[in-house]
């Protein structure tokens, strides 16, 4: 999997990327870069990790510092397309947001073919979805996730975004020198920008902040709130989605209408009645009952673990 740092490439270099006409398959473009290096030769691509829709990831070695890296590179006919916005849009969020539950960006720029690129650390670890292929965690394990999910998810909002696809998919389980339970939020290609306030930098660009087309209904089925089929998106939609997402941990099974008990799906389940509270708040289908913020939840989940010291 990967991850981020700190920006050391102008940002404009990745969000008013050229024009290119170059006809790429999925085979194609990722045969054409193996090998091949960016950023004036510092990072060298070695190999594919993992291809999108919209763009290829390969691990690279940074020849400057003496790392891997991941570099995400668009794979599109025509980078002024929806797919170029978009990324061009997950740069710009993550060059001008530090969280240490975020992906960030290390550098940023366009190849000699002129496909935008930018580039992470290579972040060791498992994705959720990987994690419980072993069975349902802990409540205290789940828990601790969606305290750190909720605190990264209010750093987005107060800064006016909103991410849109949180699921299992989008959660890796990093390695971190003292914590046991560390995870890093992934993949802003369908984040929503409500209002932009990023912190200061020399140049911000206008952005694009285009409502959702109607009938065009963005995120993951499951993890998307009632009122995403309307168009409506606010921080509750991510609320609803850690919810979704909390439960999954927990059950390893996907919430169904009526919403089961945690014990009928999982016998083993021991976690505090508020802890199943708090979730059930948090994917309520009326946006009014739900937790008003990410912080909120956050708040919520730091009391229950405070009242459930570890024995």
């Amino acid at each position: 999997m990967w991850h981020p740092g700190d920006v050391d490439t102008p940002l404009s270099q990745a969000t008013t990327p050229r024009r290119t006409h170059r006809q790429w398959t999925p085979r194609s473009h990722a045969e054409h870069y193996i090998g091949r290096s960016v950023d004036d030769g510092r990072f060298v691509i070695r190999s594919l990790i993992a291809q999108g829709g919209m763009a290829d990831v390969f691990l690279a070695d940074d020849r400057r510092d003496g790392r891997p890296v991941a570099i995400k590179i668009l794979r599109a006919d025509d980078v002024d397309s929806e797919e170029g916005r978009r990324f061009a849009r997950e740069v710009r969020v993550l060059a001008n947001l530090q969280h240490p539950n975020l992906v960030a960006v290390l550098a940023t720029g366009t190849t000699d073919e002129d496909n935008p690129y930018m580039v992470q650390p290579y972040l060791s670890g498992d994705t959720l979805r990987a994690r419980l292929a072993g069975g349902p965690l802990s409540w205290r394990v789940a828990l601790e996730i969606g305290v750190q999910i909720a605190d990264v998810l209010q750093c987005l909002h107060e800064a006016g975004v909103v991410h849109r696809d949180v699921k299992i998919d989008n959660i890796i389980w990093a390695r971190h020198p003292t914590q046991p339970v560390w995870v890093k939020l992934i993949d802003l290609g369908i984040a929503k920008l409500l209002s932009w306030v990023p912190p200061p930098i020399e140049a911000v660009l206008p952005l694009d902040q285009r409502a959702t087309k109607i009938g065009h209904v963005l995120g993951t089925d499951g993890y998307r709130p009632p009122e995403a089929l309307a168009g409506i998106c606010t921080p509750r939609f991510d609320v609803f989605s850690l919810g979704v997402t909390l439960y999954r941990l927990c059950a390893n099974a996907m919430p169904e209408p009526g919403v089961r008990p945690l014990a009928e799906l999982c016998p083993r389940w021991d976690g505090p009645a508020d802890f199943e509270a708090a979730i059930r708040k948090a994917m309520d289908p009326d946006p009014e009952r739900r937790f008003a913020s990410a912080e909120a939840l956050r708040l919520a989940l730091e009391a229950i673990r405070t009242c459930n010291p570890d024995p």
